[in-house]
């Protein structure tokens, strides 16, 4: 526990991004290590490992239901840091009108590349 509590302290010492040997990167510079962030697809809303219109209609029913959802950052289509009626529009925009791809990580799974509050704490689809 005191180790753990120890290296945790030098890697806020030694600022974001920074890299403790034997512990991780911490590339996208949000304070965790990126072994310990989920991995996910931004787009998959329900994780079922595909990219459809029933991500759409899941991040509909997150909007106005206030149905739940698994990976607020896989919501999070435009990467602003807000899940609003602009991320299904543009979700939908993508899969029908060829518009702009979700932001990374995108099509593969990954973890989030910027630093922000969405949370994803649990996604099947990677």
């Amino acid at each position: 526990m005191r180790v753990g509590l120890i290296l945790l302290l030098l890697g806020l010492l030694l600022g974001h991004g920074s890299v403790i040997h034997g512990i991780g990167n911490n590339l996208n510079g949000n304070d965790f290590i990126d072994s310990c962030e989920t991995p996910f697809s931004r787009g998959n809303i329900n994780t079922d490992d595909s990219l459809d219109l029933s991500d759409a209609i899941s991040l509909l029913g997150f909007i106005f239901f206030g149905e739940p959802i698994p990976c607020l950052a896989a919501a999070d289509i435009n990467d602003d840091e807000v899940i609003d009626l602009t991320d299904p529009i543009l979700l939908l925009d993508y899969l029908y009108t060829s518009g702009e791809a979700p932001f990374a990580p995108f099509p593969d799974c990954g973890i989030d590349p910027t630093v922000g509050e969405m949370e994803c704490d649990n996604f099947d689809g990677c």
